[in-house]
């Protein structure tokens, strides 16, 4: 969802955002970085070098492996490739794979 004028023509004002979200996060189970997440991060830091930017995807990443996934779904590949034990996969791509075809 995109609430910045920059990106997109036609944005999601704040409100449209948050009903939205309540939508798609009711069909989700949430996960939350666990008490072992820190220490992840700095396994998955050694492996691949990051710049100081990045250390939020290792710190996605890090979360999702603590709690089971190794799937992130992302328009920003480039920026899961090489994290180990994390297959990152764009929208397009999970919609492909879906039984219905999207």
């Amino acid at each position: 969802m995109i609430t910045d004028s920059r990106r997109v023509e036609h944005p999601l004002s704040l409100r449209e955002a948050f009903l939205n979200i309540g939508i798609y996060t009711a069909s989700l189970t949430l996960i939350f970085p666990k008490i072992t997440t820190v220490v992840t991060l700095q396994d998955l830091s050694k492996a691949k070098s990051a710049p100081r930017m990045k250390i939020f995807d290792l710190y996605l990443a890090a979360t999702a492996l603590d709690n089971g996934i190794t799937h992130i779904c992302t328009w920003n590949i480039a920026d899961f490739i090489g994290i180990p034990k994390i297959e990152p996969v764009s929208p397009e791509k999970l919609l492909d794979r879906a039984p219905d075809g999207g």
